[in-house]
């Protein structure tokens, strides 16, 4: 893959973490309505990262796993943050948190699904 997609991949993996770190201050402070707003954002972000890992694996064919693994390490902090966050809140609040982390396990998934697309040889699929 090319050093921009590696660097945007990088890049969104770091704005996912300030994001989502910003957003359990936020609410650790009391202002529940802006973190919630700042772990979408968050969570936003690692859905860009696995939607350009997508489009970039179907544009040229290969699955660039070093990017993945990077995705993949970052995700479990980010649903254990979420999960705090989660418990720190209630009504509304928790709600919307507890659907950004739903968000975080489907996006972890899709990394999986596309990891197995690219890695499992098509000679092991069962025919139908």
């Amino acid at each position: 893959m090319s050093t921009s997609i590696d660097k945007k991949i990088s890049l969104y993996i770091k704005l996912s973490d300030r994001e989502l770190t910003a957003a359990d201050k936020l609410i650790e402070k009391g202002n529940s309505s802006m973190g919630v707003h700042s772990a979408f954002r968050g969570e936003h972000y690692m859905t860009m990262l696995v939607n350009q890992l997508k489009e970039t694996s179907y544009e040229t064919g290969k699955f660039d796993s070093t990017l993945a693994n990077s995705a993949h390490q970052a995700f479990p902090y980010h649903q254990q943050v979420l999960a705090q966050m989660i418990a720190k809140t209630s009504g509304q609040d928790q709600s919307s948190l507890t659907t950004i982390l739903e968000f975080s396990q489907r996006n972890d998934n899709e990394l999986k699904l596309l990891e197995e697309e690219y890695t499992l040889p098509s000679s092991s699929q069962a025919p139908l």
